[in-house]
């Protein structure tokens, strides 16, 4: 009996045996499936991940990219208007410089001008006073001698010409009658 026994357990312990082995490839075959698909589902999920860093890593490059854009339009912008902005006080300043010499080139010629305006009156009255100086010397001399004023010799060489220019012709005439003569004409 003690003998049959061990022969029972000892089948209920290889049948138990052979149920765990059964067991355990049947578990082993179940962890490998779930194996498996825990990776491909972690390969799933990563794929995923990658593909929404991958759309972010897109949106942020694209945004700066419009960013750069903007700012290297900004940047444009702001050169041009600095240019314009040099190029209108330049174009000022030239403006000023030429307003400012043609207002210097003014006033010389001004007072070039005047400068010659004045030596002229200068030049007049030293005329006008020597003139005078000289019509008194004159007065005086004429007083001294005797003589008439000026104005009176002109008077009477008038009057001496036009009496002469009628007295002239006859003589004139009688003249070149007798030189015609002479000279044998």
């Amino acid at each position: 009996m003690v003998q049959q026994l061990k022969e029972i357990n000892s089948r209920q312990v290889s049948e138990v045996e052979k149920v765990l082995a059964l067991h355990r490839q049947r578990q082993q075959v179940e962890d490998t499936k779930l194996k498996e698909t825990w990776k491909a589902k972690e390969r799933q999920l990563w794929q995923g991940i990658e593909t929404v860093i991958k759309l972010e890593e897109d949106k942020v490059a694209k945004k700066l990219e419009e960013q750069r854009k903007k700012w290297e339009e900004e940047e444009r912008k702001r050169k041009e208007e600095e240019l314009k902005k040099r190029l209108a006080e330049e174009k000022r300043l030239q403006e000023e410089a030429e307003k400012k010499k043609a207002e210097e080139e003014k006033r010389k010629l001004e007072e070039e001008k005047a400068r010659q305006q004045k030596e002229e009156e200068q030049r007049r009255q030293k005329l006008e006073e020597e003139n005078k100086r000289r019509l008194a010397e004159e007065a005086g001399l004429r007083r001294m001698l005797a003589f008439n004023p000026a104005d009176d010799d002109w008077r009477v060489a008038r009057e001496n010409l036009s009496v002469s220019a009628t007295i002239i012709p006859h003589y004139r005439i009688h003249f070149l009658n007798n030189s015609g003569s002479n000279l044998g004409l």
